[in-house]
């Protein structure tokens, strides 16, 4: 089912669905041993969310229409459109619950596919040199692929991962809680589908109460980036 710009972008607001800073401040002691994903009951979607050792991260299947839309309406060419539609596209938030200083660095995150195989996760610095040489500067959709947090501090943006779209995989990420370095996992992640079964629109907390939606270039960030300008 294609789904037109418009029709996505109508339907789409701004993230307001994060837990009162006290409360997670309270809660992420407990590590996430078995990552279990929530699906949203309108559009099947899923979303996984893990907290362990002070980081959150969640992630939310986004399906190719909707990253169709999104690019259209910035005026990107087809080609460009097409090529990160092909992606599984993780609508992703990061945050920094641990009340210390905390980084992550997506150069150093890894998928492993079914076969075993360890591929790495594509940078928003490889994304924006190909749009570059496409003739495009957009550059908030993206998850920062480098960032200090501040106590508190959260970012958000698309996760990209190139795989087969009917075949699970295993995300390893890292960050580092002032200078410890933890490994997370999050195994049996799956892309969303070509074709969602209802209204394919990702809903929003002011949709469903219980749904968290990435919508790209908002962040509360206030710690200094090492290699790009803050999200906005």
């Amino acid at each position: 089912m294609r789904v037109s710009p418009r029709h996505f972008l109508e339907h789409f607001t701004p993230l307001n669905y994060l837990l009162p800073i006290p409360l997670l401040l309270l809660s992420w002691q407990t590590p996430a041993l078995d990552i279990q994903p929530s699906r949203d009951p309108d559009t099947g979607l899923l979303t996984w969310r893990s907290m362990d050792r002070g980081f959150l991260l969640e992630l939310q299947q986004l399906p190719p229409d909707y990253i169709r839309a999104i690019y259209e309406a910035q005026g990107f060419p087809t080609a460009l459109i097409e090529n990160i539609a092909a992606y599984c596209v993780f609508g992703t938030v990061a945050s920094n619950v641990s009340g210390k200083r905390l980084s992550y660095q997506v150069a150093d995150w890894r998928y492993v596919s079914v076969d075993g195989t360890s591929h790495p996760v594509k940078t928003k610095s490889e994304w924006l040199r190909e749009w570059q040489a496409g003739g495009i500067e957009n550059n908030w959709t993206l998850l920062p692929e480098r960032q200090h947090f501040n106590a508190g501090d959260w970012y958000q943006g698309f996760t990209t991962i190139k795989t087969h779209r009917d075949q699970p995989f295993e995300l390893i990420y890292s960050w580092t809680l002032e200078d410890e370095t933890h490994v997370g996992h999050i195994k049996e992640m799956r892309c969303a589908p070509e074709n969602t079964t209802s209204d394919p629109v990702p809903k929003t907390t002011a949709d469903h109460a219980e749904s968290t939606v990435v919508l790209p270039g908002h962040s509360s960030g206030t710690g200094a980036s090492t290699n790009e300008p803050q999200p906005h």
